[in-house]
C-alpha cells in the first residue's frame, strides 16, 4: 500500500504510462499495474501534469553535513526523493495540487507560469536542465532508496514564492519586440 507521500503520485500515474527496467532497450508502454513495477515510469500524462520532477547530479544529501540539497538553496521539502543507492543521486519530486493543462485547450499564461517555475526551481536545485522528465525512477521499485518526506501539494503560486520568477520570465518566456506569438 502506498504511503501518504506516494498515493498522489501513484494516482496520476497514466493509466498506460512508458516504462521500462533498462533506459538503454528503450521504453515500452504498459498497464499502470505492469509500469509499476518497472524501474523506471512516466509520471505525467500527455495532457496533465501533475509531478515536477527534478534530476540532482549531485549527492542529495551532503554526507559531511547531512543536509539534503533543497534545504541548502532554501527550498521546500519535496513529497519524495528517489535516490541511487549506489551513487546518492537521485530525483526529486514535488506533486502539484491542481494539474497543468497541457492540451490544445490549455489557456497559455498557465502554461507560462508553471514552465517559468519549473525553470527557476531546476536553476534553484542545481539539477539536471537537460532532463526530459519523461520518465523517473519508480519510488516503487527496490533498485532506489526512496524518502518519503510529505503528502501535502504544492500550487504553483507556493513553490513561486521561494524562487525568482523575473529572470527566467525576462530571459525564456518573453516574446521579443516585434516578434508575433506562435498562439
Amino acid at each position: 500500500m502506498a504511503s501518504n507521500a506516494l498515493s498522489p503520485f501513484i494516482k496520476h500515474i497514466p493509466d498506460r504510462p512508458y516504462c521500462t527496467d533498462d533506459l538503454g532497450s528503450g521504453l515500452q508502454i504498459r498497464p499502470k499495474a505492469t509500469a509499476l513495477q518497472r524501474v523506471y515510469l512516466q509520471p505525467n500524462g500527455p495532457c496533465m501534469v501533475w509531478a515536477l520532477v527534478y534530476d540532482v547530479d549531485r549527492r542529495v544529501v551532503d554526507p559531511e553535513r547531512l543536509a539534503p540539497v533543497w534545504e541548502d538553496v532554501g527550498m521546500p521539502d519535496p513529497n519524495f526523493a528517489t535516490i541511487n543507492r549506489a551513487s546518492g543521486r537521485g530525483h526529486l519530486v514535488y506533486m502539484l495540487t491542481a494539474g497543468v493543462c497541457k492540451t490544445s485547450a490549455a489557456r497559455l499564461e498557465p502554461l507560462r507560469y508553471a514552465a517559468a517555475v519549473q525553470s527557476a526551481m531546476c536553476a534553484a536545485l542545481d539539477a539536471d536542465p537537460g532532463y526530459a522528465g519523461l520518465v523517473t525512477k519508480n519510488p516503487l521499485h527496490g533498485r532506489w532508496q526512496t524518502w518519503e518526506i510529505h503528502g501535502q501539494g504544492f500550487t504553483l503560486g507556493e513553490l513561486a514564492d521561494y524562487l525568482d520568477l523575473s529572470a527566467a520570465n525576462s530571459r525564456q518566456y518573453r516574446v521579443p519586440d516585434g516578434e508575433r506569438p506562435y498562439v
